[in-house]
Parts: structure tokens; sequence; C-alpha cells
């Protein structure tokens, strides 16, 4: 009697192939350090250096907002931290970029050699920095601070780009009395001057905060126009050149110049409403406004723009799909406003330490949340995200969704940069977390912010369980900015503008003057040992993600190991001998 040899195709017609396939998967699930993916995908650039600073520059449990490449080849970057009756005050710290390379965290004596760091505010009160702004050898900054007329007022301040002395500051009191307000986004325009977006005429009470630390619940949007020549000034200005309310919406969160003249602007809608997006002429007056119901919270927008030409706008935020959780959104509109398309991102795969071999886990746990988006000059666009898992004690204990919640490393956050071509397709991805040499487990991460310089480098603006990080990506050709908004770095002269710059938010923290917290900053961090061990150059640590394997390699590892346990159960197609 004759046995023919076992196939593949007999075993998946007799269904024999079903428990092959679980253990498989089930198998495959496992973490698998040696062959797991980094979370990083193979054409994405690869990492320059990623520094992290902690209180030693700005305060107590600093969150940065917003950041940028500065005219100098330096980094800036805003934010808010605690002051000592647990209220917050504002930061800016700026650093030199030198020769970085590697992962390192800057330690308080070399803090004192690499730049300058500010903190602005009162005790006991709400202030704080939205965003930054870098013009010739001026730095300037805007947010919100708190005065003695006990309000909270829009806060513009003015540094010197090298040392850091403040050169004027200015508060903005509501045109209603008693009232709130805050700058929360700005851009240089072509024209030298400045335009700034944010909130007025809010309750006392409603600025809960903005960016990723909340929400202003009550007040109006508006644009404050500053000219050139009130800015290259030494005395602070008196007011705005020009001021419009934009309607229906409460708080401006994103605003660019249109090449044209003229401004686009991403607001969120008055009482939790819609989001919306104003188009404005160059002396302010509103052409257009539109809501997107489905884009969920908008956080940002950027122009985008192929071979020179501005084709359109995308909006970034995130929503609530209807499964749960939270995804990014990206809604990409024409120049008239009118979507296009809409695009979900998020739930990456991979990643370092306690990441190695995660899976893409369970959607209606994950946030993905977006809050920064750059136009590039291939068409594309660049978004700035966090992802992770928060909220697991809403659920039973002992259920089955609260031990899956519990038991996902998700919930340590981890900074998520996506790239879509122009049809919202995904071009690359990285998931980053800090992880010095030697260290087994990475601590929260999410990006706050994503700049761009000239050269194509990516800055990508960290808030870090620890403080502050700054991952800057190795240039790439098609990463250069596609709007201008990023080119606020070495490779312009210090008196020519840039035609738009990216649009930032800081919080605002009390205006004194505190040169005795000003700190002398170093150029260089020495060179470290990235978290895969080996010595890192700034040319070798950019050929390597931190995890120590490529990309491709995993994924040709990943396919050896299926055909591997395909082969010990039997159920690749190859004849064997039978006794007869």
């Amino acid at each position: 009697m004759k046995n023919p040899a076992t196939s593949a195709s007999r075993i998946i017609r007799d269904g024999k192939i079903i428990p092959y396939l679980s253990l498989i998967g089930a198998l495959l699930a496992l973490p698998t350090p040696g062959l797991t993916d980094p979370g990083v995908s193979a054409n994405a650039p690869d990492k320059a250096f990623y520094l992290g600073f902690g209180e030693d520059c700005c305060g107590e449990d600093p969150h940065p907002v917003h950041g940028i490449a500065t005219a100098d080849g330096g980094y800036a970057v805003v934010g808010k931290s605690m002051d000592s009756s647990g209220n917050q005050d504002g930061f800016i710290l700026k650093f030199n970029g030198g020769s970085l390379s590697g992962t390192s965290f800057v330690e308080s004596e070399q803090l004192a050699n690499m730049g300058w760091s500010k903190t602005i505010g009162s005790s006991g009160n709400m202030d704080g920095l939205n965003n930054v702004a870098s013009v010739g050898d001026a730095i300037f900054a805007s947010g919100f601070i708190y005065t003695s007329s006990g309000t909270i007022d829009r806060y513009l301040v003015k540094y010197n780009l090298a040392t850091g002395n403040k050169v004027w500051e200015a508060s903005f009191a509501d045109p209603i009395g008693s009232r709130d307000g805050a700058y929360e986004s700005m851009v240089v325009t072509s024209d030298g001057g400045l335009a700034l977006t944010g909130v007025r005429d809010a309750e006392p009470g409603s600025l809960e905060g903005f960016k990723s630390y909340g929400n202003p619940s009550s007040g109006s949007a508006f644009v404050d126009y500053f000219s050139a020549e009130q800015l290259a000034s030494d005395n602070a200005p008196q007011g705005s050149a020009w001021s419009t309310e934009l309607p229906g919406a409460n708080s401006g969160k994103g605003i660019r110049e249109l090449p044209n003249g003229g401004f686009v602007v991403a607001a969120l809608g008055a009482e939790e409403g819609p989001g919306h997006a104003f188009r404005l002429s160059a002396s302010g007056e509103v052409n257009w406004v539109n809501q997107y119901p489905e884009h969920g919270e908008i956080t940002d927008l950027s122009l985008l723009s192929e071979n020179g030409t501005v084709t359109g706008i995308a909006l970034v935020g995130h929503y609530r799909p209807s499964g749960g959780g939270i995804d990014g959104s990206v809604t990409r509109l024409n120049l008239s406003g009118e979507i296009i398309w809409h695009k979900g991102v998020g739930d990456p795969v991979g990643g370092i330490a306690q990441f190695a071999g995660l899976g893409s886990g369970n959607p209606n746990l994950i946030f993905d949340e977006c809050w920064g988006i750059q136009g590039t000059s291939d068409g594309g666009m660049i978004l700035a995200c966090g992802t992770g898992i928060e909220g697991c004690g809403e659920y039973s204990p002992g259920s089955a969704i609260h031990t899956e919640c519990m038991g996902d490393p998700r919930r340590t956050w981890r900074g998520y940069l996506v790239k879509l071509d122009q049809d919202g397709n995904e071009v690359w991805h990285r998931t980053d977390s800090f992880l010095e040499p030697g260290e087994q487990e990475a601590a929260d991460s999410a990006s706050e912010y994503v700049a761009l310089k000239s050269d194509g480098s990516v800055v990508s603006i960290v808030d870090q369980g620890f403080g502050i990080g700054v991952l800057v990506l190795n240039p790439e050709s098609g990463n250069t900015p596609g709007d201008n908004s990023g080119t606020n770095d070495d490779n312009l002269p210090d008196d020519e503008l840039p035609d738009n710059n990216e649009d930032e938010n800081t919080d605002d923290e009390d205006n004194e003057d505190n040169e005795d917290n000003e700190d002398e900053i170093d150029n260089t961090v020495p060179d470290t040992e990235d978290s895969d061990g080996s010595n890192t150059e700034s040319s070798d640590d950019s050929s390597n993600p931190s995890s120590g394997c490529s990309a491709n390699s995993t994924e040709n590892s990943g396919h050896a190991l299926i055909w591997l346990l395909l082969g010990i159960l039997g159920i690749v197609n190859r004849p064997r001998q039978v006794a007869p």
C-alpha cells in the first residue's frame, strides 16, 4: 500500500491547517527581541540625535508644546512648567546645534555651556508660552501672562537670539474688561511681521490649557498682526497693527500665510462644536469659513505644495472612531476649503525596549493623538503625534478588557512621526522612545510638534516623562519645507526673513526679567553609545535605528521564522519516504 506524500494543498483542503495557523499566530505574537520590528519603517529618515532636558533648564515638570530650528543653526523650545505653588510658568530653551549625535540627557553642568533658558510668570498664577519664532538676531515667544489687573492677557516677548537678553515684552488686555486671552499660534509673514491667533474674551477660569494639556472652554478666536517696524523696534508695541475676530470659533489653533498674501487659520468651534478653517485677506477680512465635523479635534494646519506651488491645506488632529480609542486625523482641503480626502492614522507596531515584539494591539484601547503638521516640498506632509494607552481604570477590575489594558506596554506613551503623500498614503513612520545606553525601559514620550529645516532635516519636539526631548532626523530632499514654514535655520542669512514660519503654540508665563534664570548653554554634548551599545557618531547613528536592527532585516527574519515554523509542523510541500 502506498501512502502519498503530505502536501500543503491536501492539508488546506482537509481543514487541518487551522490549528497550525492558530499556533503560528500565537507564536508570532510573542515578543521575539532578536527579530522584532523596531517601530521604524525601512524608508524612514535615520536619527541624527535625540537630546533630553530635565528640570534644571526650565522649571519643575516642564511640558514642551512647540519648537523650531533657529536662524543661527540652533534650536528653541517653549512650553509650561510648574511654579512653587503648583500653578504654572512659561519657559523658553535655546541651545546650539553643533555636532550633536546619539541619545543623551543634558546634565546641568552641560546645560551651562550649550545656550540659555528663561522662565516667565508669577508664583501662584497661570502663565505660559505656546509658540516661538526666530527672525534674524531676535527670537519671539508668545502665549499668556497673569497681570496685576487680575486677568490673563495675550503676551509677546522679544529676546536676543544669542544671549537670551530680553529686549521687550508686551501684554494686551481683552476688549471686554475682566476677560482672559492668550496667543496660541503665530507665523512670520513675508513682509517681516507676525500674525498671531488664539483666544480672547474668555470667561475667567475657562482657560483650561492649550495644545496637549487642554483647550479654552469659552472665548472668541481672532488674528492679530504686528508689522515689521513694530517688531524691529527696541520698544514694545502698544497694540497690534490690525485685529480680526473669527466668528463662530473660540480659539485659533494654527495660522499660515498664503503666497499671494492673506492667511488660513484652523480654529476650535465654539461650545465644543466642529472645527473650523478660515481664509483671510492680507488685511484680515474673512473670505470664507468652513466647518469639518468629521475631522474631530483640530490641533494645527499646514499648506501643501508641489513644485513650489501651493495646492491645498491640511488639517491635523484626532477623532474617536466608532469602535473606541482615538486615531490621528488628517483632512486635505483645496484652497477653497472643500474636502478632498480624510484619513486616520495610528496603531503602530514594534518598538524598542519594552515595546520589542509589539503587535498592532487593540485599537479600541489605543490613543493616537496628533498635534502638529508640516507640508513637504514633494507634496506630502509630516505629522507629529503621540501613541499610547490611558484610562484602564474605566474598565471593571478582573474583566478581560481591564486585564488586557493593564498588561499592554503602550501604557507608556511613545513619539509617533508619520509622513503621508499627497493622496494620504503612508510614506514612512517612526515610533521613538528616549533610551540612553544601558537602559532597559523607556519613559513616556509624545511628539508635540514637528519643524522642518531647509536642508530636509526633521525636528520633533517631544514631551518626555522626565521633561523635554528634541529628536532630529537626518536630512532628506523630500522632507524640505513645502511652504517655507520650517526655514528658521542656519541656511538663511540673518537679515533675510522667511516667507512663512511654522505655526506654533506656546504657553506664556509671567514676564519677570529673570536674568539669573538664564543659563549659558555648550555647543557639544559628548558622543555617547547609542541604545544598541555601539559608539555613535552622527553619520553612524543615522544609519541605525535605536533598537540596533533595521526594518529590512526584521521583515526578512520574520518571513524566515514563518517558514521555519511551517517546516517544523510539516506543512511545507516536501516528499518524504514512507515504509511499504
